[in-house]
């Protein structure tokens, strides 16, 4: 066993503290005498048993465990028991900075703000640099910007359950305690001003502003709002019927910036640059420079700076020659991910269908790969098979997950994932060029916009198509019991499907 199965082996206990935290403790006494239990026991096994290797380590991963779920209760309870949450219902008055870019949805303007001053109801004061982050939803035509600095009055609301989706959860994964809806809102003097780095973010959100003039000015609302979607991951400006049609036919992951979404753009990016003559390592640092330049230019979502972590490190793995070990870059990018913000792994579909996809594409295609190659494809195709093994093991990891959230599955979704997955990267470099070219050079730009807009008009197509199809999804619900027997099962298959290369540690 090597220093870095005893690595991974620790990264996992961690990342298995928080899953234990997030889907099986309650914030009780008893979580808190487990932590103990669990650091006691594991101070004693490496106490009497140092020099034993297997032992002490099993200590160790009690006590990282322990970590783990101290550490997704602690980031919990911190936005849980806010000052904002209990002013609930209150009439109060904030000051604050918005300290995200302003969302344009369909609907509304969202503005996340933190404050800095608040005053309740009571009239009681509370003043502190960082008291919490609220969202605001106003008028869509508002003119708000990234820094501006605000004074809000208005009614306080603590998110609650809906039909079951734990709202509150799902918005303190981004640290945000409370929502206010439509209140008065005050552009106050900004003369404390901004720090290096919020005025360097600002000039890429001014970058930002620009190509999406440029997608608004060369493309028709519902392709530029697909545009706008893929590139600077601004899904609110997607009309509702939009967004139903691509839920029902299985392609909501497809505009999405996601994991499975970065992953496969960077495999395609290699694939490219090797064509073009690139060296094996010289391709793969390229592919990483892609990757950061799109995380940039969609502001940084949080989503995106995941998806990056996570594609960074694969193309790593590539570049230091260590591809035979894909298990532990993909667990080191899932550790750094939770040790950054630890509520993702249940409050964040969005990772949990990233991760689970990944997992699909790097432990399960080898062996779904040759198998297709060897009894249909024999060697023919390749961009066709590689299309279709990667999306079909996409959809079996995630099939689950999905099933369980929304109650049903999408029949047409492998049909129309196979259609559309081969026109995306060409239709992300699109997207991203078109709008780079024309703030230099208009015509350029719309030239080349009108290639992008050919395969946007393909996109739609195959999304209202599939979405139309009569009985395209089925309606069914699984418990989270049925969940975890399958992934069990799929662990098992991928331990026997890569027990020659992979995951060596697990039998040691």
């Amino acid at each position: 066993m090597g220093k870095s199965d005893i690595f991974l082996i620790v990264c996992l206990s961690f990342i298995g503290g928080i899953f234990i935290a997030s889907f099986f403790i309650t914030f009780s006494d008893i979580s808190i005498s487990l932590i103990l239990l669990l650091i006691i026991i594991g101070l004693i096994l490496i106490g009497v048993f140092w020099k034993n290797l297997i032992i002490t380590l099993i200590g160790f991963c009690l006590i990282f465990a322990a970590f783990g779920i101290y550490f997704f209760e602690a980031n919990f309870l911190n936005i849980k028991n806010n000052v904002l949450v209990f002013s609930d219902g209150q009439n109060i008055e904030i000051q604050g900075r918005i300290i995200k870019e302003p969302q344009s949805g369909y609907k509304n303007l969202k503005l996340i703000i933190m404050v800095e001053k608040l005053i309740l109801e009571s009239r009681e004061v509370i003043e502190n640099k960082e008291i919490g982050k609220i969202i605001v939803y106003t008028d869509n035509y508002a003119n708000y910007q990234y820094g501006d600095y605000v004074f809000v009055t208005g009614k306080s609301s603590t998110p609650k359950q809906l039909d079951g989706f734990d709202y509150q959860g799902y918005l303190a994964k981004d640290g945000i305690a409370t929502t206010m809806v439509y209140p008065k809102i005050i552009l106050m003097d900004n003369s404390k001003g901004l720090s290096l780095w919020q005025t360097i973010y600002s000039k890429i959100l001014f970058f930002k502003d620009k190509l999406r003039q440029q997608m608004q000015n060369n493309l028709p609302p519902k392709e530029e709002a697909i545009v706008q979607a893929m590139i600077l991951g601004d899904n609110g400006v997607m009309s509702d019927s939009l967004k139903k049609n691509l839920s029902l036919s299985g392609l909501s992951h497809a505009i999405a910036i996601s994991g499975s979404h970065i992953v496969l753009f960077s495999f395609f990016a290699l694939e490219i640059f090797l064509l073009l003559g690139f060296w094996k390592k010289s391709a793969a640092l390229a592919a990483v420079i892609l990757i950061i330049i799109y995380v940039v230019l969609s502001g940084g979502a949080a989503s995106a700076v995941r998806s990056g972590i996570m594609g960074c490190l694969i193309l790593f793995a590539q570049i230091f020659d260590r591809a035979a070990i894909n298990e532990r870059t993909l667990v080191l990018a899932g550790g750094l991910i939770l040790l950054q913000n630890p509520l993702v792994l249940k409050f964040d579909l969005g990772f949990q269908l990233s991760f689970l996809a990944v997992v699909g594409l790097i432990f399960l295609s080898p062996a779904l790969n040759y198998w297709i190659n060897d009894k249909i494809f024999k060697d023919r195709l390749n961009v066709v098979r590689e299309a279709l093994v990667a999306t079909v093991c996409a959809q079996i990891l995630t099939l689950p997950i999905l099933i369980f959230n929304f109650g049903y599955f999408s029949v047409i979704s492998l049909a129309a994932n196979l259609l559309v997955i081969p026109i995306l990267p060409a239709l992300m470099a699109l997207g991203l060029i078109f709008p780079l070219i024309g703030l230099f050079l208009p015509f350029l730009g719309w030239l080349v916009s009108f290639f992008c807009s050919l395969l946007l008009k393909y996109l739609i197509f195959i999304i209202d198509w599939s979405a139309q199809i009569p009985y395209a999804t089925i309606n069914l619900k699984i418990s989270f019991i049925v969940v975890g027997i399958f992934y069990l099962l799929i662990l098992f298959l991928l331990i026997k499907i890569n027990k020659k290369k992979d995951f060596d540690f697990l039998r040691q």
